[in-house]
């Protein structure tokens, strides 16, 4: 997978996640089964901040060359934020509390953590020179 599509990927879903959470947090409650009380609506509003700026962060990033040692902390941050969010999710859901809109949500997680798992510690950022000369 190129990198580019890659942070264009996580970068669109961060965004529509960051979006959805800044213009709809009531909503998002509702569909989580959780009551909306002060101060939870601000609580979402300021997470959707956080995603909608990684998103950022990923759209802009996405032209330069990511792995290895390139863009290390960019690298890094994606990683962190997807396989701790996958293990989240993924404790919840083997709870008592599982949550049926969180399935789809774990699954593009853990995909995400893999692939960023890869970017960060076997993907160097550069093409092989010896098989670009054969």
């Amino acid at each position: 997978m190129k990198t580019k599509t890659l942070m264009m990927a996580s970068s669109l879903f961060l965004g529509a996640a960051g979006l959805s959470s800044l213009f709809a947090p009531e909503e998002l409650l509702k569909i989580l089964g959780l009551p909306q009380i002060d101060p939870l609506p601000v609580v979402i509003q300021l997470i959707g901040a956080l995603y909608l700026s990684f998103a950022l962060m990923n759209w802009i990033s996405k032209d330069n060359i990511i792995g290895g040692i390139y863009l290390r902390p960019v690298s890094i941050a994606n990683f962190a934020h997807f396989t701790i969010g996958a293990l989240t999710i993924v404790k919840y859901q083997l709870s008592d509390a599982a949550n049926a809109f969180l399935w789809g949500i774990m699954i593009v997680y853990i995909a995400f953590a893999i692939i960023f798992a890869w970017l960060v510690f076997i993907h160097s950022g550069i093409k092989n020179k010896l098989k670009t000369q054969e």
